[in-house]
Order: structure tokens, then sequence, then C-alpha cells
């Protein structure tokens, strides 16, 4: 009977350490409109997190004259009247699931006015598990922004966010399309062994410092026309479906070493200043159709490497 009983009180315990409190995302927002910092680990968030229901407006002009509208939804954006959701609180998730939508951005139709979220301070979701689409379209990040070896089961919007310090995503799988257009990364951009389930779009992004792809996956296509690179690392990456590069800008080296492209490999027009593709494998023959290395063709590049 004494050893039944020291059992029960130990299963007791373990499942005491292991279970997961669960909160109300409207804890977080009461938190960061409290001034204080939100730092939560093995908790489930349930219903959506929207960090535009902040309290700390400030009305911005987003710009946009510099992107290209291509969707109905931004041409709406373009004349509607524009809010950053200032957020100074640190954020920190680590091992946490989002049950709901996790956003920083929303469109009020009545008032004609679009909210994005501003955070002043660092964010980070670390080996965290969202089950509903992720958005973060034209949200700034000021600090250090980390989403290593996440799992993300729905979409991801990024466009047109900017990231003004160093961003992660090592190790974070994406399960469904993922959108990085028109982004600007400021700071250094990692995305090493990360794994792109579905499309990856980097159409127009600006990558200001080294960005790094290396052993990551893309399972479909990943576009990166008009993408603009300081130094790129794509080593040991792998292109399951197309690898669409046209029209890029590297600026300065573009390293492929030991890259694998299963499908087409699209270099149509790019720009570049030093490229390595020394055991790159295409198992199409890749299209190079008006591309210049230092402003020499590609092929004579080869030749005199």
């Amino acid at each position: 009977m004494r050893n039944l009983a020291v059992l029960v009180l130990g299963l007791l315990s373990f499942i005491g350490v292991n279970a997961q409190s669960v909160i109300d995302a409207s804890e977080i927002i009461e938190k960061i409109n409290n001034g204080q910092d939100v730092i939560y680990e093995n908790v489930i968030i349930e219903g959506d997190l929207d960090f535009t229901q902040v309290d700390n407006l400030l009305y911005a002009d987003l710009n946009l004259d510099r992107y290209v509208i291509s969707d109905l939804d931004d041409m709406y954006d373009r004349t509607s009247d524009n809010y950053y959701v200032e957020i100074d609180s640190k954020i920190e998730f680590i091992n946490c699931e989002f049950e709901g939508v996790v956003t920083g951005y929303r469109v009020d139709e009545e008032e004609n006015r679009i909210y994005n979220a501003k955070f002043n301070n660092t964010v980070s979701f670390g080996g965290c598990t969202f089950t509903a689409d992720v958005n973060f379209k034209y949200s700034l990040f000021e600090e250090e922004t980390e989403m290593e070896y996440s799992i993300l089961e729905a979409v991801s919007n990024f466009k047109y966010a900017q990231f003004n310090s160093i961003i992660n995503f090592s190790g974070t799988d994406f399960y469904s399309y993922s959108n990085f257009s028109s982004a600007r990364f400021n700071g250094l951009a990692v995305f090493q062994k990360t794994n792109f389930n579905k499309k990856a779009l980097f159409g127009q992004a600006n990558f200001a410092k080294a960005v790094y792809f290396t052993g990551t996956t893309f399972a479909e296509k990943a576009l990166f026309t008009y993408a603009k690179f300081k130094e790129a690392v794509f080593n040991n990456a792998r292109f399951d479906s197309d690898g669409v590069f046209s029209y890029a800008n590297f600026k300065e080296t573009a390293l492929f070493a030991n890259a694998k492209f299963s499908d087409k490999a699209e270099f149509g027009n790019t720009i570049l200043k030093d490229i390595d593709l020394e055991g790159t494998t295409f198992n199409i023959l890749p299209s190079f159709s008006g591309t210049s290395v230092n402003k020499m063709d590609l092929f004579s590049y080869i030749l005199e490497k």
C-alpha cells in the first residue's frame, strides 16, 4: 500500500511538472499596456494574439510609394490612414504553443485605417508552435528578433516587414506558404537549416547585410526575383523545386557551394560581383541568360576562374 501511495504521488508530481499552463491572449496585451515585459515558458496561449490592440498609437506615413503595388490589398493600403502601435515591452516566448492567430497587422475597413505593430524591444519566439496564421505584414522590428526552432503550421506573412537588427529563423519549419516579399533586412539575417516545406517568397526583399541560408531546404518554389543582396550564403542549400533568382542583384559574394537544384535554376539577368558554384549540382541545365559577374558574362567568368 505504501508503495502504491509513493507511485501515485510520483505520477502527480510528474504531471505537475510537465503540464503546460493555459493563458488567454488578452493577458499578454494587458501586460504590455501596463508597461510589463512579456516572458512566458511552456504555456499554451488561447485566442488570437493581436499586437495592434495595444493602447499606444502613433500615426505614421508608411511611404508606400517605394513599393511595387501589385494586389488589391496593397491598393487599399495606399489610400488608408496608417498607424503604428508602439510596443516597448520585451517579448519572449520559449516552448509555447499559440492556438490562435498571431498578428501585428490589422485593417479597419469601416474607419479606413491600417494598424501595424512596431516592436521597440527584443522579440523572441524560441521553440514555439503556431497552429494558426502568423501575420506581421508591414510590422517594424527595431531590435533583435528570433524565431528559432519553431513550427509554423499555417500561413506566415512578413510581407513589407522591416527588421532593423539581427533576425534568426534557424531550424524553423514552415509547413505552409511563407511570404517575405519586399521585406527589408537591415541587420544580419540567419535562415540556417530552415525548412520551407511550401512556397517561399522573397521577391524584392532587400538584405542590407549578410544573409545565411546555409543548409536550408526549399521543398517547393523559392522565389528571389529582384531581391537585393550584400553577401548571400546558400552553401549546402537544397532546392527540391524551382529556385528563381531572376533580376536579383548580388552586390558582393553569392555562395552556392554544394547546393543542389533538383528542378529549374533561374538566374536570368542576375547581377553578380562574385559567385561560388563549387560542388553545386543542377539536375536541369540552369538558365543564366543575360547574367553578368563583375560585368563579365557568367561562362567567361567561370572559365577564367
